[in-house]
């Protein structure tokens, strides 16, 4: 059985652009906003339309030089779907689609014609699994939630696994649940008002799941909360939380990992 042991979603892994001993080193590229939801950005590069070829790309703006069109500094929430970027970075810190890289500087330099078309609407995962990918024998786990008017889709980030098929096993050490930097690149889901509850939707039906969220980064404070098939509700009380899907199959067992906000 292959063992990768790899800090996934907090720390630099298998493709960091740093060696030991060496300073670090940044890369820039340009890409168009796809996505933000609160601090989490996702980012197509090169312009790409079609969501099934383009290079997406997330991470998290907490700590982050955000500059808008002027030079001046923005806030989050000043990014939008649309808007072309300049994405300097120090690499890649989590083996996923879309990839999680170490984002340090954004720039905001124009945006997308009125007709533009968000791939995002048609999001769909790559048809060919990335053989470099640890999770790419395991099933994923989608979230679909309600954003006003619209049903949104995300994918829960995996954590620590492991899985047996086909004469093949491995085993995924993540840096999930026990680190800070790792929650800070994991999906987050707001709560929208009238809109109080998010649907599981596993790409291979497990035997069995578990669902737990805790009221705090250090897990020590569980929430009460309600589900009813896949279907689960938020905690009645406003805050953030941070959840933790536990399923079993035959071929073994996966944890997946997002915030509610």
């Amino acid at each position: 059985m292959k063992i990768i042991r790899t800090l996934l979603a907090g720390v630099f892994a298998l493709f960091a652009f740093q060696s030991c001993g060496q300073a670090e080193e940044s890369a820039a590229m340009r890409a168009t906003i796809l996505q933000r939801d609160g601090s989490s950005v996702i980012v197509a590069a090169n312009d790409e339309q079609d969501a099934a070829t383009a290079d997406l790309y997330s991470f998290s703006t907490k700590g982050v030089e955000l500059l808008g069109i002027d030079g001046g500094k923005i806030q989050p929430e000043a990014l939008s779907a649309g808007q072309i970027v300049e994405v300097v970075h120090r690499g890649y810190i989590r083996e996923s689609y879309p990839a999680g890289i170490d984002c340090t500087k954004l720039a905001v330099t124009g945006s997308q014609p009125e007709d533009w078309q968000n791939p995002i609407d048609q999001y769909m995962p790559p048809a060919e699994p990335d053989p470099n990918d640890p999770y790419a024998m395991m099933p994923s786990l989608g979230i679909e939630y309600s954003q006003g008017e619209t049903v949104s889709f995300t994918y829960a980030a995996r954590g620590t696994s492991d899985w047996y098929e086909n004469g093949e096993g491995i085993v995924v050490d993540s840096a999930l649940p026990g680190d800070a930097k790792a929650w800070e690149l994991t999906p987050e889901i707001g709560r929208q008002k009238g809109h109080d509850s998010l649907t599981l939707s596993f790409s291979r039906e497990p035997d069995s799941f578990t669902v737990t969220c805790w009221s705090d980064m250090q897990l020590t404070e569980e929430a009460e909360i309600q589900l009813d098939g896949k279907t689960f509700s938020f905690p009645k009380k406003a805050g953030t939380y941070y959840c933790e899907v536990l399923a079993q199959w035959p071929e073994g067992n996966v944890s997946y990992y997002f915030i509610l906000k």
